[in-house]
């Protein structure tokens, strides 16, 4: 386990890898996932991570963290799909 989740907060996340990780260790998954910076820059990982993964439990902690990487990086905004979006509801 230890070393998956050193894997999901500093490896390269692409589609694949977040399918893979958050099937097979869900809560675990997204939680350490989010301290990747990497996965806030590529676009598609983002957006699976986003709308597949996410869910009420860390709506909060996830805006804190656009939050974070904003302050000393370039400008990250949600993206279209999650704009107007309650992850915990999964309405617009």
């Amino acid at each position: 386990m230890a070393r998956r989740c050193a894997f999901y907060g500093k490896g390269k996340l692409d589609v694949k890898a977040i399918e893979a990780g958050y099937k097979r260790d869900e809560e675990t998954f997204v939680f350490v996932a989010m301290l990747n910076d990497g996965l806030f820059y590529d676009r598609k990982a983002r957006r699976v991570f986003e709308e597949e993964c996410l869910n009420g439990n860390h709506e909060h902690r996830y805006r804190r963290r656009l939050d974070q990487i904003q302050k000393r990086c370039p400008p990250l905004t949600l993206g279209r799909w999650l704009n107007g979006w309650s992850i915990a509801t999964r309405k617009r």
